[in-house]
């Protein structure tokens, strides 16, 4: 591999990050008041059956009160099959937040909240992308350093006798080496790549401690729906939240995690592009780094080779300096 392949793979993990942070921003301004917010090209067979439904729903609640048994269907706006599915899982959803019986209507108090939900896939995604990133740049050293695979590990002789090359033997271990490394904590590998092979990261304890807890709760995500196990108390010593709750989550936390993400990315691309490829800072353009005036509401935009800098406010909670 090559400094422009590296290169190439930090602008796909900074695309990735960016392509989260406008699906969950314009999401979760299309599902506001929802499904009023929706384009047009969904709303509108939606909102007829919708219609639809909640007249079937006072019928079938008024016969409820009066012992009578009757039944209905909602039909599918059109053939369209992403219509109908569309249609059928939103009216399921407004079952499960409609409580049935005389009084049964659908108004703001079964209006469904989705940041908890966007939130949570957003979290998810924004490891992802970060963990591929360290994956792929432990790859990339391996590759330019392969004698970084001479450790103690052993391997067994009919692993190796299944190989007729040596490089397919060296691709093997490096494989072997980044799949291990991929089960250490984040916290974990930003001490292996500092300690076993020599970076010089510069993201501070709080960021660290800040993704160490939201992987954490990525954990709990994917494995208890989003509700605090008696590990993730183990892991966070967190002893606030009861066991099966809900653990919070807003817009708000998912852009703090992927801006401190971000700049963990940045900060380990600038160090191997130094270390391994021999590249000056000024060589290092397209990077996001940490901004050394803290100003906490400003983007500071500064060219190689000028003082002169740009200032454009922005929403995030923290600054960077965009090279």
């Amino acid at each position: 591999m090559t400094w422009d392949d590296y290169r190439q793979i930090y602008r796909d993990y900074s695309t990735a990050t960016n392509q989260i942070q406008i699906v969950t921003i314009v999401a979760n301004e299309s599902l506001k008041e929802f499904p009023q917010n929706l384009p047009d090209t969904l709303k509108r067979p939606l909102l007829g059956g919708i219609v639809e439904f909640a007249t079937l729903l006072s019928q079938v609640a008024g016969s409820a009160k009066d012992g009578r048994k009757i039944r209905r269907s909602v039909k599918p706006p059109s053939d369209d099959p992403t219509e109908a599915t569309l249609l059928y899982s939103v009216l399921q959803l407004f079952l499960g937040l409609v409580p049935l019986g005389a009084s049964a209507k659908l108004d703001k108090s079964s209006q469904p909240n989705f940041e908890r939900l966007l939130s949570s896939q957003a979290l998810i995604m924004v490891f992802a992308f970060v963990e591929a990133f360290l994956a792929d740049t432990l790859r990339l050293i391996c590759s330019v350093r392969p004698e970084i695979l001479k450790t103690e590990k052993k391997i067994e002789w009919s692993t190796a006798l299944e190989f007729d090359k040596k490089e397919d033997l060296i691709a093997h271990l490096r494989e072997r080496y980044v799949y291990d490394f991929g089960w250490l904590s984040l916290d974990e590998r930003v001490k292996h790549l500092r300690g076993k092979l020599g970076l010089e990261i510069n993201t501070p304890t709080s960021d660290l401690k800040l993704l160490l807890w939201w992987e954490n709760v990525r954990h709990v995500i994917i494995h208890n729906g989003g509700r605090v196990s008696q590990e993730f108390r183990t892991r966070t010593g967190e002893s606030d939240l009861p066991i099966g709750d809900p653990i919070p989550i807003t817009f708000k936390d998912i852009e703090k995690t992927s801006t401190a993400a971000a700049l963990l990315a940045a900060d380990i691309f600038e160090s191997v592009s130094n270390k391994f490829f021999d590249k000056t800072r000024a060589e290092i353009t397209g990077l996001i780094l940490r901004s050394r005036d803290k100003l906490p509401k400003y983007l500071r935009i500064e060219s190689s080779g000028t003082t002169k800098t740009k200032k454009t406010r922005r929403k995030s909670p923290a600054a960077h300096n965009k090279k």
